[in-house]
């Protein structure tokens, strides 16, 4: 599966999940720095219990499953990148990959809590343990697996309507300005 495939995977899972839930360096180059963003506001407090129950949702979803191609994707490119300006540092390279590997893979556990958290401040406690029973019963746990091919079909057929969408309203744009007496 390409990696462009993995991304749009992960943006419609989350979006999907997240809507079905409320229903039922290249090394060696430095970048400009990133403009400042504006001043979030503060976060709503959250108790543990509901953030334990977002996570619930988070992880039952199938949403968190979304973050685990993020390390070892981000590993290759790394090592590629490495790779193709010092070839001879391959054997330590991946050595030290190797042991780095776990301190890596626990980095998913923030990006977990940071969609617990959004969730937690977005659904109210008794939502998120209703919504996070309804992914231990076998319909949520056949929905869960379901979901990776339904976002699939769901993207193949995005791309046609929005193809379609984008055709049609140029033409009507087109057919409206010819109207007033206007070619485009």
């Amino acid at each position: 599966m390409s990696q462009s495939t993995l991304r749009k995977r992960t943006v419609l899972a989350a979006a999907f999940a997240a809507g079905l839930a409320l229903a039922g360096p290249v090394l060696g180059q430095t970048a400009a720095p990133a403009p400042a963003a504006p001043a979030a506001p503060a976060a709503p407090s959250v108790s543990p219990s509901a953030m334990a129950a977002a996570r619930d949702v988070v992880i039952g979803s199938g949403l968190s499953r979304s973050f685990e191609t993020y390390v070892p994707q981000y590993m290759d490119q790394l090592k590629r990148s490495i790779l193709t300006t010092r070839p001879e540092i391959g054997k330590e390279l991946t050595e030290v990959m190797e042991a780095l590997k776990s301190e890596f893979e626990a980095q998913k556990e923030e990006m977990i809590a940071i969609t617990s958290r959004i969730y937690a401040q977005r659904m109210s406690e008794a939502d998120l343990r209703e919504s996070a029973a309804f992914f231990r019963t076998p319909a949520g746990q056949r929905y869960v697996q379901a979901q990776p091919l339904v976002l699939e079909d769901i993207f193949s057929q995005m791309q046609v309507w929005s193809q379609r969408l984008s055709e049609m309203m140029v033409g009507r744009v087109r057919t409206e300005l010819k109207k007033k007496n206007v070619e485009f």
